[in-house]
């Protein structure tokens, strides 16, 4: 059941893009795992890893459909921005 609700919550917050810091934040007032929240959200699509920390989430037309893979010019760059990283 909480996981139902932490897929809710990353789909109405209608962000693509969410990072580490934010999903240990929601999976700690769910109680549940960070660890186990990020294997199953990404066993089956909810998430997809960018980088290490940070992920991008397909909204529910693109895990319907199969398109949800983000561009890796669109991606990368915010991933980078996120970790601060300048010389990249």
């Amino acid at each position: 059941m909480s996981f139902e609700l932490l897929v809710k919550k990353l789909l109405l917050d209608d962000k693509r893009y969410v990072s580490a810091v934010r999903l240990k934040e929601y999976c700690h007032t769910l109680g549940i795992s960070y660890i186990s929240a990020v294997k199953y959200l990404g066993k089956y699509h909810y998430i997809e890893r960018i980088v290490r920390g940070f992920f991008y989430v397909p909204t529910m037309e693109e895990r319907k459909l199969h398109t949800g893979k983000p561009s890796i010019f669109e991606a990368i760059p915010k991933a980078m921005e996120y970790k601060k990283v300048t010389n990249w």
